[in-house]
Protein backbone atom coordinates (compact mmCIF):
# COMPACT_ATOMS: atom_id res chain seq x y z
CA UNK A 1 0.00 0.00 0.00
CA UNK A 2 1.65 3.73 -1.09
CA UNK A 3 1.75 6.07 1.37
CA UNK A 4 -0.94 8.38 -0.32
CA UNK A 5 -3.50 5.71 -0.10
CA UNK A 6 -2.29 5.35 3.94
CA UNK A 7 -2.86 8.91 4.37
CA UNK A 8 -6.14 8.75 2.75
CA UNK A 9 -7.34 5.94 4.87
CA UNK A 10 -6.12 7.65 8.17
CA UNK A 11 -7.92 10.51 7.08
CA UNK A 12 -11.39 9.18 6.16
CA UNK A 13 -10.81 7.33 9.07
CA UNK A 14 -10.35 10.00 11.69
CA UNK A 15 -13.13 11.91 9.37
CA UNK A 16 -15.72 9.17 10.57
CA UNK A 17 -14.62 9.07 14.19
CA UNK A 18 -14.75 13.08 14.44
CA UNK A 19 -18.32 12.71 12.92
CA UNK A 20 -19.37 10.09 15.45
CA UNK A 21 -18.26 12.38 18.13
CA UNK A 22 -19.90 15.32 16.55
CA UNK A 23 -23.04 13.65 16.28
CA UNK A 24 -22.64 12.08 19.96
CA UNK A 25 -22.49 14.93 21.03
CA UNK A 26 -24.89 17.06 19.49
CA UNK A 27 -27.73 13.93 20.28
CA UNK A 28 -26.12 14.46 23.84
CA UNK A 29 -26.27 18.01 24.10
CA UNK A 30 -29.86 18.09 22.70
CA UNK A 31 -31.11 15.44 25.53
CA UNK A 32 -29.86 17.82 28.31
CA UNK A 33 -31.47 20.07 26.70
CA UNK A 34 -34.47 18.46 26.31
CA UNK A 35 -33.83 17.04 29.83
CA UNK A 36 -33.08 20.72 31.35
CA UNK A 37 -36.32 22.45 29.89
CA UNK A 38 -38.31 19.30 31.49
CA UNK A 39 -37.38 19.96 34.44
CA UNK A 40 -37.86 24.21 33.96
CA UNK A 41 -41.16 23.08 33.30
CA UNK A 42 -42.07 20.88 36.09
CA UNK A 43 -40.65 23.67 38.28
CA UNK A 44 -42.98 26.18 36.89
CA UNK A 45 -45.51 23.62 37.11
CA UNK A 46 -44.91 23.39 40.90
CA UNK A 47 -44.28 27.15 41.78
CA UNK A 48 -47.82 27.82 40.28
CA UNK A 49 -49.25 24.87 42.36
CA UNK A 50 -47.10 26.60 45.25
CA UNK A 51 -48.50 29.88 44.52
CA UNK A 52 -52.26 28.86 44.21
CA UNK A 53 -52.29 26.78 47.49
CA UNK A 54 -50.71 30.05 49.24
CA UNK A 55 -53.68 32.13 47.52
CA UNK A 56 -55.98 29.95 48.62
CA UNK A 57 -55.00 29.74 51.80
CA UNK A 58 -54.46 33.43 52.16
CA UNK A 59 -58.31 33.83 50.67
CA UNK A 60 -59.04 31.34 53.35
CA UNK A 61 -57.94 33.45 56.20
CA UNK A 62 -59.47 36.42 55.38
CA UNK A 63 -62.77 35.16 54.96
CA UNK A 64 -62.11 33.88 58.45
CA UNK A 65 -60.73 36.85 59.65
CA UNK A 66 -63.87 38.76 58.63
CA UNK A 67 -66.29 35.79 60.15
CA UNK A 68 -64.71 36.33 63.15
CA UNK A 69 -64.66 40.14 62.93
CA UNK A 70 -68.57 39.78 62.19
CA UNK A 71 -68.90 37.05 65.40
CA UNK A 72 -66.97 39.15 67.56
CA UNK A 73 -69.22 42.66 66.52
CA UNK A 74 -72.14 40.80 67.16
CA UNK A 75 -70.83 39.30 70.25
CA UNK A 76 -70.22 42.99 71.33
CA UNK A 77 -73.41 44.21 70.22
CA UNK A 78 -75.58 41.36 72.38
CA UNK A 79 -73.09 41.88 75.21
CA UNK A 80 -74.09 46.05 75.29
CA UNK A 81 -77.48 44.78 75.24
CA UNK A 82 -77.42 42.76 77.52
CA UNK A 83 -75.73 45.06 80.22
CA UNK A 84 -77.89 48.06 79.12
CA UNK A 85 -80.92 46.51 79.75
CA UNK A 86 -79.34 44.27 83.27
CA UNK A 87 -78.56 47.86 84.51
CA UNK A 88 -81.72 49.44 83.98
CA UNK A 89 -84.10 47.51 85.06
CA UNK A 90 -82.48 46.06 88.13
CA UNK A 91 -81.44 49.05 89.67
CA UNK A 92 -84.56 49.97 90.69
CA UNK A 93 -86.11 46.49 91.22
CA UNK A 94 -83.31 46.02 93.84
CA UNK A 95 -83.71 48.80 95.22
CA UNK A 96 -87.56 48.47 96.13
CA UNK A 97 -87.19 44.76 97.17
CA UNK A 98 -84.75 45.91 99.76
CA UNK A 99 -87.10 48.70 101.33
CA UNK A 100 -89.96 46.00 101.11
CA UNK A 101 -87.63 43.85 102.98
CA UNK A 102 -86.55 46.30 105.47
CA UNK A 103 -90.33 47.30 105.98
CA UNK A 104 -92.32 44.01 106.02
CA UNK A 105 -89.89 41.63 107.29
CA UNK A 106 -89.98 39.65 104.27
CA UNK A 107 -89.23 39.01 100.78
CA UNK A 108 -91.97 40.12 98.15
CA UNK A 109 -93.97 37.96 96.18
CA UNK A 110 -94.63 40.04 92.83
CA UNK A 111 -93.85 42.99 91.04
CA UNK A 112 -97.86 43.78 92.25
CA UNK A 113 -96.55 43.42 95.86
CA UNK A 114 -93.97 46.52 95.72
CA UNK A 115 -95.56 48.28 93.23
CA UNK A 116 -93.76 47.58 90.13
CA UNK A 117 -94.45 47.33 86.61
CA UNK A 118 -95.81 44.11 85.47
CA UNK A 119 -92.98 41.88 83.77
CA UNK A 120 -93.88 42.24 80.55
CA UNK A 121 -93.34 45.96 80.46
CA UNK A 122 -90.23 45.62 80.90
CA UNK A 123 -88.78 46.10 77.65
CA UNK A 124 -84.95 46.81 76.11
CA UNK A 125 -82.62 46.31 73.53
CA UNK A 126 -82.87 42.48 74.20
CA UNK A 127 -84.73 42.69 77.57
CA UNK A 128 -88.35 41.53 77.32
CA UNK A 129 -89.52 40.46 80.57
CA UNK A 130 -88.28 41.29 84.48
CA UNK A 131 -89.87 39.42 86.68
CA UNK A 132 -89.90 39.35 90.74
CA UNK A 133 -90.59 36.02 92.66
CA UNK A 134 -90.31 35.81 96.47
CA UNK A 135 -87.43 38.13 96.23
CA UNK A 136 -86.00 36.62 93.16
CA UNK A 137 -85.21 39.02 90.29
CA UNK A 138 -85.70 37.01 86.87
CA UNK A 139 -84.70 38.60 83.94
CA UNK A 140 -85.60 36.55 80.16
CA UNK A 141 -83.88 37.92 76.77
CA UNK A 142 -85.15 37.84 73.41
CA UNK A 143 -83.74 36.34 70.36
CA UNK A 144 -81.30 39.69 70.06
CA UNK A 145 -79.27 38.40 73.40
CA UNK A 146 -78.23 35.42 71.15
CA UNK A 147 -80.12 33.36 72.98
CA UNK A 148 -84.01 33.77 73.11
CA UNK A 149 -85.55 32.92 76.07
CA UNK A 150 -81.99 33.45 77.71
CA UNK A 151 -82.68 34.51 82.05
CA UNK A 152 -80.43 35.61 84.44
CA UNK A 153 -81.37 35.82 87.87
CA UNK A 154 -80.43 37.95 90.96
CA UNK A 155 -81.04 36.04 93.81
CA UNK A 156 -81.19 38.21 97.56
CA UNK A 157 -79.26 36.86 100.41
CA UNK A 158 -81.06 37.77 103.94
CA UNK A 159 -78.36 36.21 105.81
CA UNK A 160 -76.56 39.59 106.31
CA UNK A 161 -79.14 41.77 105.91
CA UNK A 162 -79.11 43.76 109.24
CA UNK A 163 -76.02 44.53 109.56
CA UNK A 164 -75.07 44.86 105.68
CA UNK A 165 -78.57 45.11 103.96
CA UNK A 166 -79.69 42.65 101.14
CA UNK A 167 -77.01 40.76 98.97
CA UNK A 168 -77.17 39.43 95.47
CA UNK A 169 -76.20 36.93 93.49
CA UNK A 170 -76.28 37.20 89.86
CA UNK A 171 -75.93 33.75 87.70
CA UNK A 172 -77.50 32.23 84.34
CA UNK A 173 -77.94 28.78 83.27
CA UNK A 174 -78.51 30.04 80.24
CA UNK A 175 -75.31 32.79 79.12
CA UNK A 176 -72.23 30.46 79.56
CA UNK A 177 -70.26 33.71 78.74
CA UNK A 178 -72.27 35.66 81.20
CA UNK A 179 -68.78 36.51 83.03
CA UNK A 180 -67.54 38.29 79.94
CA UNK A 181 -70.82 40.34 79.58
CA UNK A 182 -71.44 40.54 83.56
CA UNK A 183 -68.55 40.35 85.88
CA UNK A 184 -70.12 39.78 88.92
CA UNK A 185 -72.82 36.98 87.66
CA UNK A 186 -71.53 33.81 87.43
CA UNK A 187 -72.11 31.01 84.65
CA UNK A 188 -74.69 28.19 87.24
CA UNK A 189 -76.03 25.38 84.61
CA UNK A 190 -78.69 24.32 87.59
CA UNK A 191 -79.47 27.92 88.20
CA UNK A 192 -83.32 26.63 86.79
CA UNK A 193 -84.72 25.32 90.22
CA UNK A 194 -87.92 26.43 91.23
CA UNK A 195 -87.68 30.31 93.33
CA UNK A 196 -87.68 29.68 96.52
CA UNK A 197 -89.83 30.71 98.91
CA UNK A 198 -90.23 34.22 100.91
CA UNK A 199 -88.02 34.33 103.69
CA UNK A 200 -88.64 36.80 106.88
CA UNK A 201 -86.52 37.94 109.32
CA UNK A 202 -85.68 35.82 111.93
Amino acid sequence: MSLRSTIMMFATTLLAVVAALVGYHYVFERGSREQILARMQEDREATRLALDRVTNEQADLRASLVKATRSGGAMDERSQAIRGDFAAATGSMKTAIAEYYQTMGRLPASNVEIGLPAPGEYRGKSLKSATVANGVVELEFDADSGIDGGRIRLVPDVSRADAMGLQWRCESADFAQINDVLPACAYVPGATQPIAAPQAHS
